[in-house]
């Protein structure tokens, strides 16, 4: 569906977190404390051992991954922020923007036990919340499911999974659907109203979160398209475990770090693929084209 190629410019990427704290801050949730504090420390660091010459310097006492990490999570911090600062702080908001903070600093600790990945479970749903917001969808997170989006042609249940690898695949799936069939039982307009399983597959495809280096955003496209596209093409038995007249199609989201050599710089990205589960020419399919359209929209209207 959609490639999304961002060359950093670090001071601005600091800016934006500093805004993003401060928005977090003025709900009452209580950064100081969290890991949001490293990454910010990070970044800080980056920018002063750039303008002094002593990055290598860093690397060595800080490590490399260490840093990629604080730049991965800062950029999902700032992602949020961007889709979520205009709407109303409603008590559902601050309380996933207060889980939102939990959890290990560092993404490649994150354990079995829920609270070990609690919050980088609930970034992503703010994540896709972001993004339909962006794509000017009303969206609700005060709500049992994961998200609610609606425009004025489609109601949208949205169950966002964030398995941890390929064999807990299948119960991420087995999970959203039941949880999207007992959402169908209770809406009064079945006919206009749907549901999306939305996958982020970071760590199916890069479980140590390893960082690209690259020629250039070309190369990084073609490398997160293979990789995007092999994981839905390697999955077609259990799209068919899903199927239900409702249910539109998954949407998966792949995030990396990426350095490109030949402009010595710091890029994120992010691509966006797709799997349609109805016949063609079909409404649902139709849906989940116009969705997708909008979705690859907001993606490159924020390249950074």
């Amino acid at each position: 569906m959609n490639f999304r190629f961002g060359i950093n410019n670090l001071t601005e990427v600091l800016r934006q977190l500093e805004e993003a704290i401060a928005w977090l801050r003025k709900l009452n949730v209580n950064c100081s404390a969290s890991r949001i504090t490293l990454y910010r420390t990070h970044i800080q660091k980056l920018i002063r051992s750039i303008e002094s010459g002593t990055l290598t310097e860093l690397l060595e006492s800080a490590g490399e991954q260490a840093l990629i990490n604080s730049l991965y999570e800062i950029s999902t911090i700032n992602t949020i922020y961007q889709g979520l600062k205009s709407i109303e702080a409603t008590p559902g908001l601050i309380n996933r923007l207060n889980e939102l903070i939990l959890g290990t600093t560092d993404v490649r600790n994150e354990g079995q036990k829920p609270s070990s990945h609690k919050g980088r479970d609930t970034s992503f749903e703010l994540i896709m919340a972001s993004f339909f917001s962006q794509a000017a969808y009303s969206i609700n997170i005060d709500t049992d499911a994961d998200l609610l989006a609606s425009n004025q042609n489609i109601s949208l249940i949205i169950e966002c999974k964030r398995p941890r690898s390929s064999h807990s695949l299948r119960g991420a799936l087995k999970s959203a659907k039941h949880q999207l069939a007992n959402r169908y039982n209770t809406i009064s307009n079945k006919n206009n109203s749907y549901g999306v399983i939305a996958i982020s597959i970071d760590i199916i495809v890069n479980p140590q979160h390893f960082y690209l280096l690259t020629s250039d955003s070309d190369s990084i496209n073609n490398i997160l398209t293979k990789e995007a596209y092999n994981f839905i093409h390697s999955n077609l038995s259990l799209w068919r475990t899903i199927l239900h007249n409702n249910t539109l199609g998954v949407l998966a989201l792949l995030r990396t770090i990426a350095i490109v050599r030949d402009v010595n710089m710091i890029a994120t990205c992010s691509f966006m693929t797709g799997t349609n589960l109805h016949i063609p020419g079909s409404p649902q399919t139709l849906f989940f084209k116009t969705i997708s359209n909008d979705l690859t929209n907001v993606m490159t209207t924020n390249q950074s």
